[in-house]
């Protein structure tokens, strides 16, 4: 009886031990803005929303929401340029956070570069990207930077997330929720951002996004299901002598159990 009672003690300091130290979920993101592209009727452009049609690319009604793909749901934001002439679209934001982020879906069509980034459209003459990531169905890449991330194919969403220290001048990037690059540096001040730019080339060629979130970060790193695990002890749970009054009481039934076994022995 005296021995069940034992391991039965054990179990129970195993089984605190084990709700203190497991990791916890902590939220990583302050939703700046998010958009889904739902809420607007189709072939119309979202400025109801604060979008902005910075530069018009093949004509204003290429620029428009669509029912033929996305990500999810039944809408997304289309878009086409033309040579010589780029479509740019632009939602203005403000931060005083110094690790700013961005998710969004992009696809582009063959021969076609869509990309994202943050921008800063009063910067003249054509206003300024900052840590832009291009899917580039030309030569098969994701880019960011001078950097090619991993390969792309045409007709495919991919889930960019970017998170800039602006601090440091440099951002990390995620594709599918997979870390592709990390430390890039980008060349102009990121203290400059009041946008986030999408930014279509000279390519008569339509291309799409979807599921755009801005946000600013606790800290760095891609969340698993918008959040990011942790094994930090909980401060708030136990203190440090809990703990060490824990694993003696541990320790001293497990010396209990051992001296008994060794009685029965002899």
């Amino acid at each position: 009886m005296k021995r069940v009672l034992a391991i039965l003690i054990i179990c129970f300091l195993c089984v605190s031990a084990f709700s203190i130290f497991t990791p916890h979920v902590k939220a990583l993101d302050n939703v700046i803005f998010q958009d889904d592209f739902e809420n607007y009727a189709v072939g119309t452009f979202p400025s109801s929303g604060g979008w902005q049609l910075v530069y018009n690319g093949a004509g204003d009604q290429y620029q428009v929401i669509t029912s033929d793909h996305s990500a999810s749901g039944s809408q997304s934001l289309q878009m086409e340029g033309q040579y010589s002439w780029s479509a740019v679209v632009a939602k203005d934001f403000a931060s005083s956070s110094n690790l700013i982020g961005f998710e969004a879906y992009l696809m582009g069509t063959p021969g076609s570069w869509p990309s994202v980034g943050f921008g800063n459209e009063t910067i003249q003459p054509w206003g300024r990207l900052y840590g832009a990531v291009g899917v580039d169905t030309i030569d098969g890449f994701i880019v960011a930077g001078s950097q090619n991330l991993q390969p792309c194919t045409a007709n495919t969403w991919y889930k960019i997330r970017e998170v800039m220290d602006r601090n440091a001048g440099t951002f990390d990037v995620w594709i599918d929720d997979q870390l592709k690059g990390t430390n890039i540096q980008e060349a102009n001040n990121p203290w400059e951002i009041q946008s986030l730019r999408f930014d279509v080339g000279w390519h008569n060629v339509l291309n799409y996004y979807d599921d755009v979130k801005v946000f600013s970060a606790s800290q760095a790193g891609a969340p698993v299901g918008g959040f990011s695990f942790s094994t930090q002890m909980h401060s708030s749970t136990a203190t440090t002598a809990q703990y060490l009054a824990l694993v003696g009481m541990l320790a001293a039934s497990l010396t209990v159990i051992r001296r008994k076994k060794a009685r029965k022995t002899k």
